[in-house]
């Protein structure tokens, strides 16, 4: 599970994951911090998981 943010530090947008292997599911939506990134990460996995 993939989910982008915009880091303000650098002006850069960066990549938050969790787990591994195929397939790997992206979220499209981007996020303001990284905090919320890893939430929606966290998230997601959850709710894929649990079916």
């Amino acid at each position: 599970m993939t989910a982008t943010y915009h880091d303000v530090e650098s002006g850069d947008t960066k990549e938050v994951s969790t787990g591994t292997g195929e397939p790997e599911f992206k979220i499209v939506f981007k996020y303001p911090n990284y905090d919320e990134a890893k939430a929606a990460v966290a998230a997601r996995a959850k709710a894929v998981k649990s079916g």
